[in-house]
Parts: C-alpha cells; sequence; structure tokens
C-alpha cells in the first residue's frame, strides 16, 4: 500500500506500488460485511456515526 497524489486518486480504491489492485480477500467487497461493521462500530462507539461514503 502506498500514497497517491490528489489528482491521481480514486476513492476506495487499492493501491499497489502506486497502482490500483483488486482486493486480495473478497470480504473488502463484500456490501453486507460492511453494513455490518459498522453498525458494529456505531454500538461500540455508542452513537450514530455519519453514513459511510
Amino acid at each position: 500500500m502506498g500514497l497517491v497524489l490528489l489528482d491521481q486518486q480514486m476513492s476506495g480504491a487499492y493501491y499497489y506500488r502506486r497502482r490500483a489492485v483488486a482486493p486480495r480477500n473478497p470480504q473488502a467487497l463484500d456490501a453486507d460485511l460492511a453494513r455490518a461493521l459498522w453498525r458494529r462500530s456505531e454500538e461500540l462507539l455508542g452513537g450514530r456515526l455519519s453514513d459511510p461514503v
């Protein structure tokens, strides 16, 4: 993983050696799992978080 210049940035992309790549673990793209993690994070923090982008 590395840094990307702002003019080259793609939101939500994974990078390796300055190139966009697919994540190795398919769970990284699982929308249901992401929602469950978001809900659990809210529970642990004791409040509502802003909606994920």
